[in-house]
């Protein structure tokens, strides 16, 4: 029995749910890079192009604010999916990337109206920071509790497969960008927020999941009845009704923790500072830069398509903790590789490694 097979035996709605999910995550995530990977012909749009120190700074910031105010959107949306619906928060997640595109669309300048340009930006970015985890931690959610068996970890995992692919599409835009003429940079945003839309009412069709529904139902009654033990209870039982191990709750807090701030830190290092080495010390033009970015996501989607077929034969937790040790590994080598780069094959090689890790 396979993959093929296991995915194959799931109920036609379990199947549409998963496409659904899939399809969303790959469309906002769209939105979300568009900007990211753009971002070497937009920050002199946003950011005072006279003063590179404070170009810079707010450049960075903004990109900074997207993945600090994650957490806090894993907060706000986790409530409303534990307390609304899991349905719910994937839908909200999408309709406000999908405004956060439009308003870059509609933004005016830092020529126009100076620096009032720049913290809007910087604002629309935090909307999408807040919305960027409680979108992928919500579809992930629901195929947890939608899907059964040993499918359920690959099928889970799809979903940072579609995040990647989103992220590879929107640097693809942002190459043909490169060709077509950067003038027309705002069609790029108004067709991300349009896709955004369509996204966001595809998801109407999903139902809210059995285990969701189970859950709130005993809560009511057990609200009733005033049983803050059965309450109690019920907030951390599994699907087989055994308590969750507190070795497996910290394992998990403390993996999602190590995560949170690691993947933000190579995402920089690998896309940002790497993109920002090879265009200035390194003399490659924004159009170079942007094609080695393309082709390190290609190899980020590649590893991850890998991680995700591996879970169906290999304890997910085995697989992380892999990846943490390929990261320490890493960040040891890391200050005199980097040091000693001279040429941009050299560079396409530690951002691979990098994304890798």
């Amino acid at each position: 029995m396979g993959i093929a097979s296991d995915f194959m035996k799931l109920k036609d709605e379990e199947k549409e749910a998963v496409g659904l999910l899939q399809m969303g995550t790959f469309l906002e995530y769209v939105d979300l890079m568009l900007y990211i990977h753009m971002a070497i012909f937009l920050n002199d749009l946003f950011f005072p192009p006279s003063e590179k120190g404070a170009n810079s700074f707010l450049a960075s910031f903004a990109f900074c604010i997207t993945f600090i105010l994650r957490p806090i959107g894993a907060v706000i949306f986790g409530w409303i999916g534990d307390n609304i619906g899991r349905k719910t928060t994937i839908i909200i997640t999408t309709f406000l990337m999908s405004l956060s595109c439009l308003l870059i669309a509609s933004l005016p300048t830092y020529s126009k109206i100076g620096i009032a340009s720049t913290w809007m930006l910087i604002c629309i970015r935090a909307l999408q920071g807040l919305t960027s985890m409680g979108e992928i931690i919500g579809a992930e959610v629901y195929l947890t509790e939608a899907v059964k068996g040993k499918i359920r970890y690959p099928v889970v995992a799809s979903i940072e497969v579609f995040a990647v692919l989103g992220g590879f599409v929107a640097i693809g835009i942002a190459f043909l960008f490169t060709i077509f003429g950067e003038e027309r940079w705002r069609l790029v945003f108004w067709a991300g927020a349009g896709i955004a839309v369509l996204g966001s009412i595809a998801r109407t069709r999903l139902r809210e999941t059995p285990d969701f529904l189970n859950m709130k139902n005993r809560l009511k009654k057990a609200s009733q009845r005033k049983n803050k033990e059965e309450i109690s209870y019920i907030l951390n039982i599994t699907e087989n009704n055994d308590l969750i191990p507190s070795k497996r709750v910290f394992q998990t807090f403390l993996m999602n923790t190590c995560l949170m701030f690691v993947g933000p830190s190579i995402f920089y290092l690998t896309y940002i500072y790497c993109g920002n080495f090879l265009n200035s010390s390194l003399g490659g033009t924004p159009k170079q830069v942007i094609f080695q970015n393309l082709i390190v996501v290609f190899i980020h989607l590649i590893s991850v398509s890998i991680s995700t077929f591996a879970s169906y034969w290999i304890d997910p937790f085995k697989i992380l903790k892999f990846k943490i040790v390929l990261f320490l590994i890493f960040v040891l080598f890391c200050p005199y590789w980097l040091s000693n780069i001279s040429t941009q094959f050299g560079l396409l090689i530690f951002q691979c490694t990098a994304i890798l890790s």
